[in-house]
């Protein structure tokens, strides 16, 4: 099977390069993103849908593959109903530390508690 590409949703290197960085340490296990953005690729390097065993490269805001992961869960929720094991495994100290990071990541976006989004979880491989 031939592995997707896979690239957190975030436009600011810096931010990215955190996420990763924080990936490979294996600090984070899972992210969230935008439900409208369901299939719709953030950048050319992400394939924007993922289901539970996909194989992943991850990428970072250069193109260059980083690691690879497997995904281990996706569901969809709502901002102000976050499942306590997203916010653990995206390494949050608490609910309130994922809300607000996410509406400071995407401030551009109307974001309130009916925010839909969907929930990522993966484990990191070893290459």
């Amino acid at each position: 099977m031939a592995s997707k590409r896979f690239s957190f949703w975030a436009d600011d290197p810096k931010a990215l390069e955190k996420l990763i960085e924080q990936t490979l340490r294996g600090e984070k296990t899972a992210t969230a993103r935008p439900a409208f953005s369901w299939g719709k690729p953030k950048h050319d390097f992400d394939d924007a849908r993922f289901a539970v065993g996909d194989i992943c490269d991850l990428y970072d805001a250069h193109r260059h593959r980083r690691g690879r992961i497997t995904i281990t869960d996706v569901y969809k929720c709502r901002l102000g109903a976050i499942p306590d094991k997203l916010w653990r495994d995206e390494a949050c100290v608490d609910a309130r530390q994922f809300v607000d990071g996410h509406k400071w990541g995407w401030g551009h976006l109307p974001i309130d508690d009916d925010f839909k989004m969907y929930g990522i979880h993966y484990r990191l491989e070893r290459d």
